[in-house]
């Protein structure tokens, strides 16, 4: 019996012991740290892997939205940036909304709780043309508060500033307009220099103000049914923080040429190509600047002081008194210039430049100001003007007006080679000299004071009625812009 039971005991651990031997064994969790890896087949070349590379290093520079859109929206331009100062970068979409020509901004905040985009205000801008329109984000009125700003030409052929400051009010958000301006010229920002206290202390700064060119409505309808009077007029805008928004500080009127009403109609008949055959050819402006105009084959070109820039002929558009062009560098395929053309008289133009299709803040460039047609008649006079002295007539300019002002409010007076300058924050005087060199006119201060408010060297020229002061560095074959903000010179009397 011992035996029977002791067999029995001995076939159940076998049993047992073959059951455990077969099942499977239970691994033990182990905290595993997962790295990725590119695995690349053994037939793959390295010309194939470097083309992959290549299309995965454009596809990640395409538009990305981070803010979900909905399904007609389609995405055109994308801006980052921290838009209310709360640390983290926010993202401002341009869309067109199905059929609908008209773009619209979407404003999207950051939401760090939900680490998510939140779509809080949207703005529909009025304008149809996307090579026209641009916008960013900037402190403008030196509040340390960053202003949304855009600018385009609407289906009117004005031209469409607004800038909107944001406002959180508990857990919504919304835009106030605290400028908005439309013209049938040119409307630019200003920048103008802040103390290093607005950046170091978070101090207040200097506002930037707003440009706004347009034509003289009140003497274009006096003008008799024959002839026209191409006036314009200057206006500037600035920050009014007692109203929270832009007033109008000033205006001064431009004087233009009369035309006759025949010679209008004939150059502006409402088609670019009639337009675009009235610039065709070499155009001239006093310190040896040139622009030629090449519409059959788009090309615009720029020639001053030896060297040449070719930008191509992108698109244009038509506007009251003129036409707006946006051109591509040849060489530099992301170098974009929008070249604004107003008519001045029937062999004269005004011409302002801007670089960067995204940057809206502007200053006058060496290119800006008015130019005369290149022709036979006048080849022979414009060139002895270029071979002439540019100083001698600066200088007279200088001295026969009593006082000068700059934007930032100081006073400048010129007297023989003497010059005195009075501000709200101080004084500086010294004497100064005139003189040309590599054919443009340099104007050169000398001041007493420890710390001068002018730079030693500017490059003058003259804009309209005002003078332009660029900073310059000059060696013995180039004047090179020292980057220096500009000083702009006005008379009293305007």
């Amino acid at each position: 019996m011992k035996k029977l039971v002791l067999g029995v005991f001995v076939l159940t651990a076998l049993g047992i012991g073959v059951l455990i031997f077969f099942k499977p064994q239970a691994v033990p969790e182990q905290t595993r740290i997962i790295t990725p890896q590119i695995v690349t087949a053994a037939h793959e070349s390295a010309q194939q892997l470097e083309s992959r590379s290549s299309a995965f290093s454009d596809d990640m520079q395409t538009l990305v939205s981070f803010m979900p859109l909905l399904a007609n929206e389609s995405l055109l331009q994308t801006l980052s940036v921290d838009f209310d100062k709360d640390g983290y970068e926010d993202q401002i979409n341009a869309v067109r909304r199905g059929a609908d020509p008209e773009i619209i901004l979407l404003v999207g905040l950051y939401n760090a709780q939900r680490a998510a985009y939140e779509r809080v205000e949207e703005v529909r801008t009025g304008i149809t043309q996307a090579s026209t329109f641009t916008y960013t984000c900037l402190d403008i009125t030196g509040t340390h508060r960053n202003a949304l700003v855009f600018q385009g030409f609407l289906p009117s052929g004005e031209v469409d500033m607004r800038i909107f400051h944001g406002t959180r009010s508990r857990n919504n958000f919304s835009l106030t307009t605290i400028g908005d301006f439309r013209s049938d010229g040119t409307i630019f920002i200003q920048r103008v220099d802040r103390y290093d206290s607005y950046e170091t202390l978070g101090g207040a700064g200097t506002s930037y103000p707003v440009w706004v060119y347009s034509s003289d409505m009140q003497t274009a309808e006096a003008a008799d049914d024959r002839a026209r009077t191409l006036d314009q007029l200057q206006t500037m805008y600035d920050w009014d923080s007692s109203r929270g928004r832009y007033m109008r500080v000033r205006q001064n009127r431009v004087p233009g040429q009369r035309l006759a009403q025949s010679e209008i109609q004939r150059i502006q008949d409402g088609t670019v190509e009639t337009f675009a055959g009235f610039l065709e050819g070499l155009w001239y402006r006093q310190g040896a600047f040139y622009v030629f105009f090449d519409y059959a084959n788009r090309v615009v070109v720029f020639l001053s002081g030896g060297s040449q820039e070719i930008y191509s002929w992108e698109s244009s558009t038509l506007r009251r008194n003129g036409i707006y062009l946006s051109t591509v560098n040849a060489s530099i395929s992301n170098l974009s210039r929008m070249v604004d053309v107003s008519l001045s008289g029937i062999e004269e133009i005004n011409v302002r430049l801007r670089d960067d299709v995204r940057m809206i803040i502007s200053e006058n460039t060496s290119w800006d100001g008015v130019y005369t047609k290149v022709s036979r008649k006048n080849e022979s006079t414009l060139m002895r003007k270029q071979t002439q002295n540019p100083a001698a007539d600066i200088l007279a300019a200088l001295t026969a007006q009593k006082e000068w002002t700059t934007d930032s409010g100081a006073l400048i007076q010129f007297a023989r080679n003497n010059y005195a300058l009075s501000a709200p924050w101080g004084r500086d005087e010294g004497r100064y000299a005139l003189m040309v060199v590599l054919g443009r006119a340099i104007i050169e201060f000398r001041s007493k004071a420890p710390t001068p408010f002018l730079e030693k060297t500017y490059q003058i020229a003259q804009d309209g009625e005002a003078f332009k002061l660029e900073p310059v560095t000059i060696s013995p074959s180039r004047i090179t812009p020292n980057g220096t903000a500009n000083i702009i010179l006005r008379g009293q009397a305007e």
